[in-house]
């Protein structure tokens, strides 16, 4: 029964370690996206990649809110 609080504790830590590997993989696919939609701006002169070089930068920073708001559980 004294390993009860250890293995919590590594189950949580696993759990934090997963969640984090997820935010870096979401925010490595928003960064490219991000990347393209700049350069279609900004070579291209297509007004629809400064729209999506917005949502690529919010949908990382949403990663990285959801990442820290599991480590206050």
């Amino acid at each position: 029964m004294d390993d009860a609080p250890e293995l919590a504790e590594a189950r949580v830590l696993a759990a934090l370690q997963q969640r984090f590997r997820r935010m870096v993989g979401l925010m490595a696919i928003c960064g490219v996206v991000a990347l393209v939609a700049a350069v279609c701006f900004l070579v291209a002169h297509q007004g629809w990649g400064l729209w999506l070089f917005i949502a690529a930068l919010v949908s990382g920073f949403a990663a990285q809110v959801w990442f820290v708001a599991a480590m206050r559980r």
